[in-house]
């Protein structure tokens, strides 16, 4: 077991967090989708409406996202498929959900073509916009080699979209959370 360490400064930013997007983003098993719970049970305790997206209903884990849900009744879970899935309930959530978590952003994108990419982002960010709300999207780390630096996938893609990224890293037996408060 691991301590989640979710600071006062990423659940504020996400909380007062309005027409943006925000990428939380790590290695493999690091612990994003523990921090998708955590954040989705602290802003559900705070009376906020959220919706969790998984690319894959039938392995999402209800007993473990509930140790995490102060009241799970606000928050409604949802699966996606393709980008194209997605992006159809996207309007209709986003009337009543304040907040929107997208787990595994990238197994949306079946291609992965740099221009699918754009094109869901685009309409994901005038989403968030029109609907005043946050979009939390899931990302995994790729390692380039040639720069010796650990990105987000397809940072050079998102770069664009996204207001503020957040890191997960696994170090031993916790979950440290790296946050930018300048980038608030």
């Amino acid at each position: 077991m691991f301590v989640l360490l979710v600071n006062a400064g990423v659940d504020s930013y996400i909380e007062k967090a309005r027409n943006k997007i925000i990428q939380i983003y790590g290695d493999p098993d690091a612990g994003r989708t523990t921090v998708f719970f955590q954040l989705i049970g602290n802003l559900t305790s705070k009376d906020h409406i959220c919706v969790y997206v998984t690319p894959q209903l039938s392995s999402f884990r209800y007993e473990y996202f509930k140790k995490f849900s102060h009241d799970y009744n606000r928050c409604v879970i949802m699966e996606a498929s393709t980008a194209a899935d997605l992006l159809k309930m996207i309007p209709t959530i986003a009337d009543y959900a304040e907040y929107i978590f997208i787990d595994d952003f990238l197994r949306y994108i079946i291609r992965r073509k740099k221009s699918e990419i754009r094109s869901v982002m685009s309409m994901l960010s005038s989403q968030a916009f029109k609907h005043g709300i946050c979009i939390v999207i899931g990302n995994e780390m790729r390692y380039n080699l040639s720069q010796s630096l650990t990105l987000p996938a397809y940072t050079d893609v998102l770069r664009r979209y996204v207001s503020n990224s957040i890191v997960v890293e696994k170090n031993k037996d916790q979950l440290d959370i790296v946050y930018d408060a300048a980038e608030a």
